[in-house]
């Protein structure tokens, strides 16, 4: 199915206009594609190899092109039309749910230990699980799952936030002392890690502005800052859709109200950030077992 927020793309609203002339309506251009990503999410095939199989994909049932036409069109390509006449879904494999990545994984690790070798996309590396190894003090191996989540870190094409998780982890700590955090190196650790990629990668946030904000939710001291601290007690809720948005676009939004703190750049990270959210050597966080 499509993210939460596909309604409030503004490629997706594009599309629903330049749909009109063909009598399609808001639940019929999405039923559309969603039908067409429901064929990738099976198969993990992206591509297809005409407009016929786009449109026999999404089930169109229209004038033949015409579907294709607007959404292979600057603005709204939902499909990309490649340079032998194909069609690949765009960004499929950063918006498509975790499950068929999942699947494509256990697949290759299936056809790999039969001495086989598929070809997985290039963004879907940092996904493939390392063989698997026996664990310390028991004779059985690690799940392929875990091994191929700690294999890589999120956060390795954002140095600075890369940086500063262990202090954002510690002020989240010292504002809920009762709150158990997960273990860094855990999936639950590796998944947090994930959701502030994330807010960069997927929803478009520079990485100076998500620092800045959660120094203004973990250090500032007025009353709205107040508010949302009180109601952050994960950084795996950032992400998670509530009445229109999510709980960062809601505390972004707050701390651009505040008054008193300052406007931050969208390309810079100011340097009392890394000053006061970086955690002193032997500082210690305390973690769930």
């Amino acid at each position: 199915m499509a993210r939460q927020t596909l309604d409030r793309n503004k490629k997706y609203k594009l599309l629903l206009l330049r749909a009109r002339p063909l009598g399609l309506t808001k639940p019929q251009v999405r039923g559309l594609l969603e039908t067409m990503w429901d064929v990738c999410h099976e198969c993990g095939d992206t591509s297809f190899p005409s407009a016929e199989h786009v449109e026999a994909a999404a089930e169109w049932w229209g004038d033949s092109g015409a579907f294709v036409a607007i959404i292979s069109a600057d603005g709204t390509n939902f499909v990309d039309r490649m340079q032998d006449g194909s069609y690949e879904v765009h960004d499929y494999w950063d918006h498509c749910p975790d499950y068929v990545k999942s699947r494509l994984r256990q697949e290759r690790l299936r056809k790999e230990t039969a001495g086989k070798f598929q070809t997985v996309p290039n963004n879907l590396e940092k996904f493939d699980p390392p063989t698997p190894t026996p664990t310390p003090n028991k004779n059985k191996y690690i799940p392929p799952a875990a091994t191929a989540l700690a294999a890589s870190c999120p956060l390795d094409d954002f140095p600075k936030l890369q940086k500063l998780y262990p202090g954002i982890r510690e002020h989240l700590l010292r504002a809920h002392p009762k709150a158990k955090l997960p273990k860094t190196e855990s999936r639950q650790g590796i998944a947090e890690r994930e959701t502030l990629a994330r807010l960069i990668r997927i929803d478009n946030y520079t990485e100076g502005e998500v620092l800045h904000t959660l120094r203004w939710v973990l250090k500032a001291t007025s009353e709205q800052a107040d508010f949302w601290r009180s109601n952050f007690r994960a950084i795996g809720q950032l992400r998670k859709v509530k009445d229109g948005g999510t709980k960062f676009t809601k505390i972004f939004d707050a701390m651009q109200r505040d008054p008193d703190w300052p406007e931050i750049p969208r390309d810079a990270v100011p340097p009392q950030d890394v000053q006061q959210l970086t955690l002193p050597a032997d500082s210690t966080t305390r973690e769930a077992a």
